[in-house]
């Protein structure tokens, strides 16, 4: 067990020259250490393994979601995202720690860029959550198809909606198979 009280605590292991290489190119193409790429990639893996355990999660493919999803009509679609906006409430409640109300929003954008971005669940490329008085703006660029952005609509909504317990009105809601834009004001 590592001793709690020193912060610089070390860990070290063997690569294999052929992983070794592949660390130095990656960590030369965005400029980062290999250590902290070791870091944010231990981070990111634990994280991952800890949230697939708790919630009997799976992977799929991007291009298996986009079949599932091509194969649906719009109804279906708001129900699947429903039901998964009540699983990822269940998760953001439990890695937040607070309730999902008006006050604790903002501590709640950063996890959901985090979970659904780069960093997460990867369902878009770049994705950005701000609240600025009464008006939350999502906007987000993903490589799904149209059917994901009627999905994500429908499943933001409902969080906010059923999770928040916040009533609001579309201000902008714009989409394209590849992007999302959405303005609401908070009533």
């Amino acid at each position: 067990m590592a001793d709690k009280k020193n912060s610089n605590n070390f860990i070290g292991f063997r690569l294999s020259q052929k992983l070794l290489n592949k660390l130095d190119l990656f960590s030369e193409q965005i400029n980062k250490s290999r250590g902290m790429l070791a870091k944010e990639a231990l981070r990111e893996w634990i994280n991952f393994e800890l949230l697939n355990q708790t919630n009997d999660m799976i992977i799929v493919s991007k291009s298996l979601l986009i079949e599932l999803f091509n194969s649906q009509i719009e109804t279906d679609l708001k129900k699947y995202a429903e039901i998964n906006s009540d699983l990822i409430a269940d998760i953001m409640r439990f890695s937040i720690a607070e309730p999902m109300n008006k006050k604790s929003i903002k501590d709640y954008n950063k996890f959901f860029t985090d979970f659904f971005g780069k960093k997460g669940l990867k369902w878009f490329n770049t994705l950005d959550v701000k609240k600025k008085s009464d008006l939350i703006i999502l906007r987000g660029l993903h490589d799904l198809d149209e059917n994901f952005s009627i999905f994500f609509i429908h499943f933001f909504k409902n969080i906010i909606k059923n999770h928040f317990n916040l009533a609001f009105k579309v201000k902008t809601e714009k989409m394209s198979p590849n992007l999302i834009y959405l303005e609401f004001v908070l009533d």
